[in-house]
Parts: C-alpha cells; sequence; structure tokens
C-alpha cells in the first residue's frame, strides 16, 4: 500500500502537524506501508525540515501567493496532477492551506480516496479566528472538496463533535496521535538544562512547550503560576517554544505579575535541549483555550512528567489515568493544582508513573500505526 501524505511543511516551526507526520511515516513503515510526504520548502527562511527517515519526501518551491495563502506551490500542483494516480489514498493534514486544496482537487480528478486529519481546526476556538475569511475560503475556493473526503480523521471524542457539526454525511475515524516512548526512556541530565539556564537551579519547574498563540492560555498559565508563587521563591516557569503572536503579551504579564525573577522565555527549544528541558521539569502545563490533540503532552506523559491541563484540551484521560489534573480556565485553579503537585512527592512520583504507562500503551505508535493501517485499507477498498 502506498500513502502521500500532504502537509504544509516539515519546518520545526510549524509545531505539531509536521511531527505528527513524521512519526505516522515511521510506523507505517514498520507494517510495510510505503510514504511520500508532499510539503513546501521553509517559509520561515531557516532552511531547516525535520527528517523523515522512512518516507519518501519531495519539498516544493513556494510561490508568489504563499505570504497570502501558506504553503502556495505550482510546482506541487502540477507533480499532484502527475502523480496522485500512483497511490493508494491521499492523507491530507489540516485545512485552510494551498496544499490541502490542491490535494484534495487533484485525488476527486483522479479518482484517488482522500482522508483529511483537521488537527483541531474545526475547534470553535479555531474556527473564530477569521471566521468571515474561512466562510469566503469554503464558498470560494474549496467548493466542497472537504466535504467529499472518504473520511475525517480525529484525534479525540470532542474534536468527532466538532467535526461532525461541520461537516455532513462523512465517515469519522477516532486514532489519537502517538509517541515513541523509547525517544524518552533515556532523558538527558537535568543538570544539562540547569547549565543552559541556571536560574531554574534548587527550584520546582514548570514547564510549558508550545507555540507561544493567545489560544495557547498563557494568561491563564502566568496568572495561575503567580498565585501559588507569592510567598515562596522554590518554583520557577520555563515557557518554551516559538513566537506565535503572543510572546509580547506575555511578557506583559509577567511584569504585571512581578514574576520577572521566576519566569524563563527559552525561545523555541529542540532536540537534545527539549530533551533536557523534559528530563528537568518537575511539571507539564498547558492551559489552552482549546486543543486538538497536542504532541507536546505526550511527550510530556513519555518523558513521565504530572501535567495540568486545562479541561479545553480534551484529554480527559489523564485525569482518569492519576497522571495530572484538569481545571477550567481559571488561574486560581491553577494555583491549586500547582500547590497540589509540588506539595506532596508520593502523589508526584504516583503521577509519574501514571503519565509513563500511558504512553507506552494506548499512545504508543505501534497502537496508533496499526489503527491508520486499517483505515487506509478500508478506504482504499471501499
Amino acid at each position: 500500500m502506498r500513502i502521500l501524505h500532504v502537509v504544509r511543511g516539515l519546518e520545526p516551526e510549524l509545531g505539531g502537524p509536521p511531527r505528527f507526520v513524521v512519526a505516522l511515516t515511521s510506523a507505517l513503515k514498520l507494517l510495510g506501508v510505503d510514504s511520500t510526504i508532499y510539503g513546501t520548502d521553509s517559509e520561515t527562511g531557516t532552511g531547516s525540515a525535520i527528517a523523515a527517515p522512512d518516507a519518501e519526501v519531495r519539498l516544493f518551491k513556494r510561490g508568489r501567493l504563499s505570504r497570502y495563502w501558506p504553503g502556495h506551490s505550482p510546482d506541487m500542483r502540477r507533480e499532484l496532477g502527475r502523480t496522485v494516480r500512483q497511490f493508494d489514498v491521499v492523507h491530507i493534514h489540516e485545512l485552510w492551506h494551498y496544499p490541502n486544496h490542491v490535494a484534495a482537487g487533484a485525488a476527486r480528478r483522479n479518482d484517488v480516496p482522500y482522508l483529511i486529519s483537521p488537527l483541531g481546526t474545526f475547534a470553535p476556538t479555531a474556527l473564530s479566528q477569521g471566521r468571515l475569511k474561512k466562510r469566503i475560503y469554503s464558498a470560494l475556493v474549496d467548493r466542497n472538496l472537504s466535504t467529499r473526503a472518504a473520511s475525517y480523521h480525529v484525534m479525540t471524542d470532542q474534536e468527532a463533535e466538532d467535526t461532525a457539526a461541520n461537516t455532513s454525511n462523512i465517515q469519522i475515524d477516532i486514532v489519537p496521535i502517538g509517541i515513541d516512548p523509547h525517544e524518552f526512556a533515556s532523558l538527558p541530565d537535568p543538570g544539562e538544562f540547569e547549565r543552559l539556564y541556571p536560574e531554574v537551579r534548587g527550584k520546582r519547574v514548570v514547564l510549558f512547550l508550545g507555540r507561544m498563540n493567545k489560544i495557547k492560555g498563557l494568561d491563564i498559565l502566568i496568572k495561575g503560576f503567580g498565585r501559588a508563587a507569592r510567598g515562596r521563591d522554590d518554583l520557577h516557569l520555563v515557557i518554551a517554544g516559538p513566537e506565535g503572536g503572543y510572546e509580547h503579551t506575555a511578557r506583559e504579564i509577567v511584569r504585571d505579575e512581578s514574576l520577572e525573577r521566576k519566569v524563563s522565555f527559552t525561545g523555541p527549544i529542540y532536540g537534545e535541549t527539549k530533551l533536557a528541558a523534559l528530563s528537568r521539569a518537575d511539571v507539564f502545563a498547558l492551559t489552552s483555550y482549546g486543543e486538538g490533540f497536542s504532541v507536546a503532552l505526550l511527550e510530556a506523559l513519555a518523558a513521565s512528567l504530572p501535567v495540568i491541563i486545562s479541561k479545553e484540551c480534551h484529554f480527559p484521560e489523564i485525569a482518569q489515568a492519576g497522571a495530572g489534573l484538569e481545571i477550567n480556565l481559571v488561574p486560581q485553579e491553577f494555583a491549586m493544582a500547582l500547590t497540589q503537585i509540588v506539595g506532596n512527592s508520593s502523589l508526584l512520583a504516583h503521577m509519574r508513573d501514571n503519565a509513563r504507562a500511558m504512553a507506552t500503551g494506548p499512545y504508543s505508535w505501534g497502537s496508533v500505526g496499526v489503527a491508520f493501517e486499517e483505515v487506509y485499507e478500508r478506504i482504499s477498498e471501499s
């Protein structure tokens, strides 16, 4: 079986989607499923791309309109028209971008079934951003291509509800994103992160790892952390990730809360530095206003980190498994949850064990790869 994966790009600055695609192709390779990835070259000018050792990768030159229509590439459009018939299924990752549109069109014209992973783009918070533009896009550009997919892949029950509310009569398959627990089995010494950021030495470290975007709820996180840190000097918050339009506001909140000495902004971190941050952290936090399914959360679980998440992360299994706490989007609730975890060493140790157990079970790529293979086979035979 041959699968064509279409994604906006593979640069790490694009967050979860490219990492998801690369990891999925590796899991599929172990099952004998061949994958090809089509994307566009770097939009950030860095020229960097996540390595995809188990897939053939084609990154096409961006076109003149890429500034306005992300991933615009006439070269990709032409190649899709020439090659799409070589594949059994086209797997489209995300919506609203040029590669997704031309891939669906090419697949439709050539009678190749296609699967769409919206990756959280149907969440109410995501749809509310640029709502008018998205309505115009759906009417004038998409022209029902997204509604003619053979299936939508979603990651949670909540995402299934959001997707069903915005589509009609389309198969919906729920398959979570996976994680490779072996990648996090032997983490760097915590001192490696302390060497880079000496301000965390001797502190209980709370880690946020992700794009600094308004939707990530950094206002709730910083204010909640500030309440927990009042009157004590053993807590430190690390905010790690690329700028997504919210860094200036986040830094202003830190200043307003008088937390300059207790909060570090690292910028984007990858590779060994990211692993060192996970090794040094005591708690992972994601107080998002809306989340499809967070790769960063899975990485934290694989690194045996207790997590504090908002209910809008749609991952109640974490609290049910005793791997962390789920809160409403209220700073005081975050403060109470953080105080509860760091103030109870036996609870923290118990949560660490439960977090690792989740990552090595149903959320491992071994289990997820099999589920995707079954979806592809059903679609290709229908």
